[in-house]
């Protein structure tokens, strides 16, 4: 958040996508939801990697297809524990259900412990239509430790045990390069076998997509020539023809022998830039809304304005700067609508009356709605604004046109294409004498006559 004037702040681009980043990719629990027939509809990148797949690999799919075994999502035989499918039925019937010892068998016979715990998701009306699920690594310690014996104290050198490829790269004098110790994750994120990238570190580059390749290279030797930390983002086509994103980090370091040893990860960042892109998308949708948007910062005052909201209103967003709806829909009305916010975080008013510059006083549907962040603070609120000016005048005219048709001293009735009554006025029923059941009672050609054919004929004719 950066100032901009007094009790008014301005959240930059940067502020936006690190909200929206924590929301998907922070959180380093493996975070997950499923629906009621038990498929996945929302995971975090720590829950996807843990898998091997993507996050669009894993939606839509249960526990079974993602290949998890037939004892470990619905139970053991003999009744010693429930599986992950009793457990998520439990859920969905209202319970809270936490396994603090959770064993799952991955591929390639590695085991991790988990700490999960299942909750009901609920929709506005308080139905609870999906189970939400966090699930954190508790053998992380011994998991890394067993990892660093392998390597025979290769891995003491990386800080923290986290999805993706752990690598050791060691880069000789005369600029030559290769993988010393290459993790299994690689068959996760490059879908070849850890030996095949030790072999030939050709392997890897190779997948770098050719518009990024030069920028890898080019990033390691910088780092070299200063032995500052290496960071690196880049696109990837891996053997089965995906298109990733990934992320390299890690620390050089200079070795008596001269070479520069490279002690870090890769790691899939896709569902990082996917949030990248749908960030970009949101503001598109913000910036061209034909409904007039406003983000109000926690006291009120105005952050920023989209396009429709000067069309409507007139006023550019530098021009509401430092000040509050107040000064267009009243200190009551603005009131009502903060006190809304801050009791439910949310408000809907059917009719508002904004002061607009030119316009005059311009009749809005308004409704609004608070953002918060993590910890449940509020980050920005948000109004929308439709302007049902012309509504409200369509919708006086069709009062007026039933008064005429209600008072008018000619008989009117109405009847519907076959012919069958649906209302008429009070002088109708005078004339004919006959009530609206009797004339839902009756067919038109009963009441008009040898008539009606005539009637019915030019109707269809002529109109």
């Amino acid at each position: 958040l950066k100032g901009k004037a007094k009790n008014n702040f301005v959240l930059d681009e940067e502020s936006q996508e690190l909200l929206l980043r924590a929301l998907i990719d922070g959180a380093p629990d493996r975070i997950f939801a499923k629906d009621r027939n038990f498929r996945y509809i929302f995971v975090n990148q720590s829950f996807a990697a843990y898998l091997g797949k993507n996050v669009e690999e894993i939606i839509g799919k249960d526990d079974s297809e993602l290949g998890f075994s037939a004892e470990l999502v619905f139970g053991d035989r003999n009744g010693l524990f429930r599986g992950i499918r009793e457990e998520d039925r439990a859920v969905l019937a209202g319970e809270i259900v936490r396994n603090p010892y959770q064993a799952i068998l991955f591929e390639g016979g590695k085991q991790h412990i988990f700490d999960t715990q299942k909750q009901p998701l609920c929709d506005a009306e308080g139905n609870i239509f999906a189970v939400l699920g966090f699930s954190r690594e508790i053998s992380q310690l011994q998991a890394t430790e067993e990892a660093r014996n392998q390597s025979q104290a290769k891995l003491q050198k990386i800080t923290a045990s986290v999805p993706g490829t752990v690598y050791q790269i060691d880069l000789y004098p005369d600029g030559s390069m290769a993988f010393s110790f290459v993790s299994a994750g690689c068959r996760e994120l490059y879908e070849i076998e850890p030996e095949a990238a030790q072999e030939d570190f050709n392997v890897i580059v190779d997948m770098i997509h050719p518009e990024d390749r030069d920028d890898f290279l080019n990033s390691v030797t910088l780092s070299a020539e200063n032995l500052q930390p290496w960071r690196w983002e880049g696109r990837i086509v891996t053997p089965s023809g995906k298109l990733k994103w990934v992320q390299g980090a890690s620390q050089p370091e200079l070795q008596a022998s001269g070479e520069i040893v490279y002690y870090g990860l890769f790691t899939d960042i896709s569902a990082r830039k996917q949030a990248e892109l749908k960030l970009q998308l949101y503001q598109q949708i913000f910036l061209k809304s034909n409904d007039a948007i406003a983000i109000l910062d926690p006291q009120g005052y105005y952050l920023e304005t989209n396009q429709a909201h000067t069309a409507l209103l007139g006023y550019c967003a530098s021009k509401l700067w430092g000040k509050t709806p107040a000064n267009l829909m009243g200190e009551q009305a603005f009131a009502s609508l903060m006190q809304s916010l801050a009791e439910t975080g949310s408000y809907r008013g059917e009719k508002t009356f904004i002061k607009a510059l030119q316009k005059g006083t311009v009749e809005v549907e308004l409704s609004a709605f608070a953002v918060l962040n993590d910890a449940g603070n509020v980050v920005c609120y948000v109004s929308i604004n439709r302007d049902i000016t012309e509504r409200k005048r369509a919708e006086e005219k069709l009062l007026l046109y039933r008064e005429i048709f209600l008072n008018s001293n000619d008989a009117i009735v109405i009847i519907d294409a076959d012919g069958f009554f649906l209302e008429q006025n009070p002088a109708h029923q005078t004339l004919l004498e006959y009530t609206d059941a009797e004339l839902e009672a009756e067919a038109s050609p009963l009441v008009a006559g040898e008539c009606f054919s005539v009637i019915a004929k030019s109707l269809a004719k002529t109109g």
